[in-house]
């Protein structure tokens, strides 16, 4: 099973995006903010990473490096409104 992390602050829209993707056989997690997506990465280790580019706490650029510093093979999707 496939594991997808959402970080994305625009929790109606995501909340749509879990649903789906946990209905296509996905383990999803969430987080609203960069901060919270970290740990969860760390965490969760997922294999992809739908990521918004405008968060409300940090550039989705210092969330990028992080992610391929620290979980090279994550595939991540930089995502905007």
């Amino acid at each position: 099973m496939a594991k997808l992390l959402i970080v994305d602050d625009e929790t109606g829209i995501v909340d749509e995006v879990v649903e789906f993707f946990k209905e296509e056989g996905f383990e999803v997690h969430s987080a609203d903010t960069a901060k919270e997506g970290m740990e969860l990465v760390k965490k969760f280790s997922p294999d992809i990473l739908l990521l918004d580019m405008k968060l409300p706490d940090m550039s989705c650029i210092e969330v990028l490096k992080f992610c391929k510093q620290s979980h090279p093979k994550i595939k991540v999707i930089v995502n905007t409104g």
